[in-house]
């Protein structure tokens, strides 16, 4: 209990883009590692289907991961706190 409640504090921390790049590296490579598994495979692309209307593959969400920047999580971890 007392590591997610400090991991939800950090959140008040603005996050630089070296943390960043990090972050996205690793979820990137957690993405692609579920997507070998035929199963995770077919679930995500009936999900994907069912809500977008489309089949994302891992160049589409990498593409989506790279495009957020520091200032938009700085942004919206900014408007959580005054909330």
């Amino acid at each position: 209990m007392d590591a997610a409640l400090g991991e939800l504090n950090r959140l008040k921390d603005h996050i630089n883009d070296e943390e960043l790049l990090r972050a996205k590296n690793v979820l990137k490579m957690r993405i692609l590692r579920e997507l070998e598994n035929p199963t995770t495979r077919l679930e995500e692309i009936a999900r994907n289907y069912t809500v977008f209307g489309q089949n994302f593959n891992f160049h589409r969400y990498s593409e989506i991961i790279d495009n957020v920047t520091s200032h938009q999580i700085n942004t919206v971890s900014s408007i959580k706190h005054r909330l």
